[in-house]
């Protein structure tokens, strides 16, 4: 992504410096109108911004803001602005009348920018209804391990996406019916069921596999997106990729080792 490419960056940064515009002729008004000479009045700037991350990087749009306002062609150039450490310290001066004004670029700063001109949070609900099966003499529940996987800080999702695990199919339909999520991923209650019927053949199915044959291919244990028709259709899209991508990797990856139990007993 060029950032710096974005009009709505562009025009954040425009505003933020005409803010600042602002802040000097307001706060030196007093002191033009009383006919007293502006040339290097000394103002206060402190820059707050903790930064953000963008398009993967970080940026830093408060040190932009500071480089545009201090520049020698700003339209604030007759300002003498002075660098104090911090906030406090700007007020101190005040109190003091080091200074005619102070302006602050705030913590949240770059977040906020990052927020317009990046893509919008996805909160996504995870629903496990995966009711378990026994698979070597042993009870599992498949489900839970997709799930776990798909919310792990460990997952390839993109940082847009929010997981939240829910306990019902229900409640992860009201909650998109709310606005609370934008999606939901739903383990269906036979996941586990599915997988597990390759143990063994099922009745009346013919034999004669050779011995230490890999097991069939599983049959297919569908995982469910459900999506919110509210939602522009750009960031539903941008959803079914991610479900795509990720859920189908953890699917693929749980039936793999299914195969891979099943042809360790077979051997």
């Amino acid at each position: 992504m060029r950032v710096l490419g974005n009009l709505k960056v562009w025009l954040s940064l425009v505003a933020a410096v005409a803010a600042l515009s602002l802040v000097y002729f307001a706060n030196l008004a007093a002191v033009v109108s009383s006919g007293a000479d502006s040339e290097g009045l000394p103002v206060a700037l402190v820059n707050e911004d903790r930064g953000a991350i963008l398009g993967g990087k970080k940026v830093e749009f408060g040190v932009r803001v500071v480089e545009d306002a201090t520049v020698l062609d700003s339209p604030a150039d007759t300002v003498e602005w002075a660098r104090p450490e911090g906030r406090a310290e700007a007020l101190e001066g005040l109190g003091r009348k080091e200074y005619y004004g102070a302006v602050v670029i705030p913590a949240d700063y770059s977040e906020k920018i990052a927020g317009v001109a990046g893509p919008p949070d996805a909160p996504i609900a995870v629903v496990n209804e995966d009711a378990g099966a026994e698979l070597g003499g042993k009870p599992v529940n498949l489900g839970e391990e997709v799930a776990g996987r798909i919310t792990s800080p460990d997952s390839t999702a993109p940082p847009l996406v929010g997981w939240t695990t829910v306990e019902t199919h229900e409640d992860a339909l009201r909650g998109i019916e709310r606005g609370a999520y934008y999606a939901a991923v739903v383990v269906p209650e036979d996941y586990s069921r599915v997988l597990a019927g390759l143990s063994g053949p099922s009745p009346g199915a013919p034999s004669g596999a050779p011995l230490g044959a890999r097991p069939p291919a599983p049959e297919p244990a569908e995982i469910k997106l459900l999506t919110s028709p509210s939602v522009r259709p750009s960031t539903t899209g941008l959803i079914e990729n991610v479900f795509s991508g990720i859920v189908g990797g953890v699917s693929d990856a749980t039936s793999e080792r299914v195969l891979a139990g099943l042809s360790e007993r077979g051997a």
